[in-house]
């Protein structure tokens, strides 16, 4: 029986605090063999002998036989059994810590099954002097085991199957296993000492918050530590990863509740402080997530931020393949989809949250679901049909939810604020579209949102611009539909524009002057 402060014997002491560092003790702290200690009377010396499972005295209150003195087991001097070296008193260690006798395998698997079946008797045979050293390495390897057990079904499944060469199974299936292996253990062996070390050190901060524990924050980590051995459980399957974290906290507390000597319900607050604040924590970022994309959601449609960056990426595509063509546009948007002009996909033209589908957008009469089955040679049959179907005078065609605008205008001189690109509903599939905002990109690069009730006025002051760059004017998106282009001929007296092609004109003169700032787009 040692000092758990400084391992000073303390056989054959009437007092409580040890002579060394003046820590108090008692014999309730330590677990002895049965009959291998002799408890003395502190009056005449008549001696007793421990019988139940901790070798302490049954009952632990009781009159001497000798004296009759009423004495308790606190009282009482304590010697080892006649015959009994001090060593023997004590039973057998945790076999993790006598490794080096047992061998290593050996005393690690025995003391996982401590862990999981008798989390109380593996307190008791911890050290007085904490080695923490040996519960982070015993922790270490419970998380490899935990790694290897977790990803071995799935990865000899990938390597069985060739699924992680694409190929037939062989050696390279075994070297990608491995480096899996490998890198999953990489990330979670430094996740697991932080998440672990401040576990132990929110716990140990809970215990100090009352009662001062008896015991230091090194048992507090050995606590800790040692509860990982339920995560080989994690190696179960299905089972596992459900139980184990479970069980693994429950351990903690038996642990902590016998290694630091205090009440059950202290212990368990201790513990569970930290995977509460985890878990409120993780609440919290999947609330904020959740409000976020249900703000998101309200900004999907035709004009919100999502159909912006929509937008913007068919906008530059546009732009690109002016300038890899010498200043000319597509003839036709389908030409955007053609596997060596972009990497567009056909469902970039269809809006979220409209009504439109990629079975309802065409390029001339091939569906863009059809469209992208095609091979490459079939790909430009279709778009070379959709571009003589174009009228002569084409001011602005649709493909699904957009409306491209930048016929005849100089992608080289034209003023930044000319719009090449209008995203805009399908009216063949949204029975609301003129009453949804678009959005609009403009030579320059530059995306902006224009609400139902802003269109008309926006509208006349493009086609002003468009007039003093000797364009025709636009019509409303919504009347220009996959199989109706709008046509120059057509749109001389577009919807908005009677009156205002004047004003419109001498607004666009200004804006000439100012053109220059709006050239590029913004940073």
């Amino acid at each position: 029986m040692r000092c758990k402060q400084c391992e000073y014997r303390l056989w054959n002491l009437r007092s409580r605090n040890c002579p060394e560092c003046g820590a108090p003790f008692s014999p309730r702290d330590y677990t002895f063999v049965p009959n291998a200690v002799r408890f003395l009377c502190p009056h005449c010396d008549q001696a007793y002998y421990g019988t139940d499972e901790k070798g302490h005295l049954v009952p632990s209150s009781f009159q001497c036989v000798a004296c009759r003195a009423s004495i308790d087991l606190d009282e009482m001097v304590l010697q080892p059994a006649e015959g009994m070296e001090e060593e023997a008193t004590q039973p057998s260690p945790v076999p993790w810590l006598e490794r080096a006798k047992l061998g290593a395998w050996r005393g690690w698997w025995r003391t996982v099954g401590w862990t999981i079946s008798s989390p109380r008797k593996l307190a008791s045979r911890l050290p007085a002097v904490p080695r923490k050293g040996d519960a982070w390495i015993f922790l270490i390897l419970n998380t490899v085991v935990a790694a290897l057990g977790m990803i071995f079904p799935f990865g000899l499944t990938l390597m069985m199957t060739g699924g992680m060469t694409g190929g037939p199974p062989g050696a390279p299936g075994v070297g990608m296993l491995g480096a899996i292996y490998g890198m999953m253990i990489v990330m979670m062996i430094p996740a697991t000492l932080l998440s672990t070390f401040l576990w132990a050190a929110c716990t140990h901060g809970v215990l100090r918050l009352g009662a001062k524990p008896r015991g230091d924050f090194g048992m507090t980590q050995e606590a800790i530590c040692y509860s990982s051995g339920i995560s080989t459980l994690n190696a179960v399957p299905c089972i596992g990863p459900y139980v184990a974290p479970v069980w693994s906290i429950i351990t903690a507390i038996v642990l902590l509740k016998e290694r630091q000597r205090i009440g059950g319900w202290r212990a368990s607050v201790a513990v569970l402080a930290f995977p509460v604040v985890i878990c409120g924590g993780v609440v919290t970022l999947y609330a904020v997530m959740l409000y976020l994309a249900i703000n998101v959601a309200g900004t999907i449609g035709p004009g919100g931020a999502v159909a912006q960056g929509y937008a913007s990426g068919i906008g530059t595509a546009v732009t690109t393949y002016a300038e890899q063509n010498r200043g000319a546009w597509p003839k036709h948007a389908g030409e955007l989809l053609l596997p060596r002009v972009s990497t567009l996909t056909s469902g970039l033209f269809v809006l979220p949250d409209t009504a439109t589908s990629t079975a309802d957008a065409f390029i001339g009469s091939v569906n863009l679901d059809v469209f992208e089955g095609l091979n490459e040679a079939q790909m430009r049959q279709v778009v070379d049909a959709a571009i003589l179907a174009l009228p002569p005078d084409v001011t602005a065609h649709r493909v699904g939810d957009y409306v491209f605008t930048y016929h005849g205008v100089d992608s080289v001189n034209a003023l930044g604020r000319l719009w090449i690109v209008v995203a805009s509903a399908d009216p063949d599939t949204n029975a609301d579209a003129s009453m949804q905002g678009v959005t609009v990109v403009m030579k320059s690069g530059r995306v902006k949102y224009i609400a139902p009730a802003d269109w008309a006025a926006e509208l006349a002051r493009q086609n002003g611009l468009r007039a003093a760059d000797g364009l025709a004017p636009l019509p409303d998106p919504w009347t220009i539909t996959h199989v109706n282009p709008a046509r120059a001929a057509t749109t001389a007296t577009a919807p908005g524009t009677e009156g205002a092609l004047d004003g419109g004109a001498a607004e666009g003169d200004a804006d000439a002057e100012t053109g220059a700032e709006e050239s590029s787009p913004p940073p």
